[in-house]
């Protein structure tokens, strides 16, 4: 790509994921305040979609945001899945009611990874219906579904019961999930990539006559941004050097 074609491709991003009025402000950290904890969610985002994937892995991205910023960052998400065609998986185990219904196909995972549910979101509640655990009106879906799948740790008694039913969950769904492979199979043909074509989707790695002065300008953006860090560094180097002489000095070297 031309620096033409990566500029556009930058502010592009900033305009999907609406960072353009923070664009030029620093992130900032723990000692300095920068952007908000969304904006930095945000960015978190934006930076792997510079690459312009096909399918984007996302961990936790609500947690500790207010309503409205957690429902944004979702509605973004909503939107590069519909528009730019990409396949978006996120892991969440905090769903307010009102994200809910941003998901397209939910998997609900038990302890230990074993499935209890994996489909379209809005037929959650009825396959949970269909074995007997209704839900009650006014109860946030996402919240109940985790309860059904969490083990109650208060007593013995508690433990075995909360254990026994989501046991029960997995096996009803294994058994759901055989009877729908089984007709699949019937149908289609499934086909199993060799090494050579998955060897063929790596990507080559960037030359280091391209890597290295980009590295080094970011580094030396980072130390001048930094002042603090750049002097720390400046007086480790002085202190290390007189060290190293005072111990050299007491030697006498001859030629």
């Amino acid at each position: 790509m031309s620096k033409d074609e990566k500029t556009h491709r930058a502010e592009s991003v900033l305009l999907q994921l609406n960072l353009r009025d923070c664009a030029d402000n620093l992130i900032g950290d723990a000692k300095k305040r920068g952007i908000s904890k969304g904006e930095k969610r945000r960015v978190t985002i934006a930076v792997q979609l510079l690459t312009d994937p096909h399918i984007l892995i996302l961990d936790e991205q609500t947690p500790g945001l207010d309503a409205f910023t957690a429902t944004s960052i979702i509605d973004v998400l909503r939107s590069l899945a519909a528009e730019g065609k990409k396949t978006i998986i996120l892991s969440i185990h905090q769903a307010r009611s009102d994200l809910f219904k941003y998901f397209d196909h939910i998997l609900l995972l038990a302890r230990g990874g074993q499935p209890v549910y994996a489909g379209k979101g809005q037929l959650m509640l009825a396959h949970f219906s269909a074995l007997g655990y209704n839900c009650p009106q006014n109860i946030n879906p996402a919240g109940y579904a985790l309860d059904l799948i969490t083990i109650d740790l208060q007593d013995s008694a508690k433990e075995t019961v909360s254990r026994n039913k989501i046991s029960s969950l997995v096996s009803e769904w294994n058994k759901t999930t055989a009877d729908k492979a089984d007709l699949h199979l019937e149908r289609t043909t499934v086909h199993v990539s060799t090494p050579a074509e998955l060897g063929s989707l790596k990507r080559a790695m960037t030359p280091l006559r391209i890597a290295l002065p980009l590295l080094l300008q970011r580094s030396l953006l980072s130390y001048r941004r930094s002042s603090e860090v750049f002097d720390a560094r400046i007086a480790q180097m002085l202190g290390f050097s007189i060290i190293i002489t005072l111990f050299w000095a007491a030697f006498k070297v001859e030629l």
